[in-house]
């Protein structure tokens, strides 16, 4: 069952006189949701191991209180991805300011400062229950694709030991379609693997992501478009192709017919003319 909750469609009072509307986000309670937030850029956002240790327990703390589900996470030096579900509405809302709160009070606490840890509102999209072990591979791959390690198994504050490696995380529950892989535990493990060795999708993720529009399969999408229209839907960046005109009736009959039917055509045509 799919239910949409409309959250922080609030304004964003830029000065006295401009209003600009925030874009609700698509919530659908049960489905997976690819997260992504951002560090303020005159910051890092985690200094040190004790930093990635506090969001962490922060999370775990925040996702059990919500209602949310961590199927997978990476935590990069400037920027956080998740991939989430909440069991019900507006859970990963909730549980994303939770989480904010207690990360920043505790670093707020540390260096004797104030003030939020993050680059404004963190973006998200809603997943298939299809496309979701491909979202976790994306959010367990960016450490590689940012440059950070050559091997996603070297970094240490992803998901990415649990999932494909086994290694035990109390905060990791497998993303859906990952306990079908396989019968054994370490078949499943080497299903994902080289599911993630096929390739992440960046670029199409990413560009969901940051409209705020779903992922998935054909089926997912229709029910999507049922709830949110054409909202639903991501978009390529860039203006529209020019549809091509038709050549018209001339044209296609001075490519069609031989040389003496033209011909032909023509001068009847001028002796109509003529006679106008």
């Amino acid at each position: 069952m799919y239910e949409f909750v409309d959250q922080e469609n609030r304004s964003n009072s830029l000065s006295p006189e401009i209003i600009v509307p925030r874009r609700p986000r698509l919530d659908i309670a049960g489905s997976p949701q690819l997260v992504l937030q951002r560090g303020l850029e005159s910051k890092q956002t985690f200094r040190c191991a004790a930093d990635f240790c506090r969001y962490l327990e922060a999370l775990q703390a925040s996702s059990a209180s919500c209602g949310c589900v961590v199927h997978a996470y990476a935590l990069l030096p400037s920027e956080v991805r998740l991939l989430v579900t909440g069991n019900v509405p507006g859970a990963v809302s909730h549980m994303m300011q939770s989480l904010g709160r207690r990360y920043a009070y505790s670093v707020n606490a540390r260096e004797g400062s104030t003030g939020a840890c993050w680059q404004g509102r963190y973006c998200s999209c809603p997943v298939g229950h299809t496309h979701a072990l491909l979202a976790s591979g994306y959010v367990e791959l960016s450490p590689v694709k940012a440059g950070f390690v050559s091997n996603a198994a070297a970094y240490r504050w992803s998901s990415y030991a649990c999932n494909a490696l086994g290694i035990p995380n109390p905060l990791i529950s497998p993303p859906p379609g990952y306990l079908a892989l396989a019968e054994q535990d370490c078949e499943k493990r080497a299903h994902y693997r080289e599911l993630l060795a096929g390739g992440s999708h960046g670029e199409t993720i990413l560009m969901h992501i940051q409209q705020g529009r779903a992922w998935g399969d054909a089926r997912f999408l229709r029910n999507v478009a049922r709830l949110f229209g054409d909202r639903g839907t991501a978009k390529p960046r860039g203006r529209p192709r020019k549809s091509q005109r038709s050549p018209g009736i001339v044209p296609i009959l001075m490519t069609t017919l031989s040389p003496f039917l033209l011909t032909r055509w023509i001068e009847s045509g001028h002796t109509l003319v003529t006679m106008m």
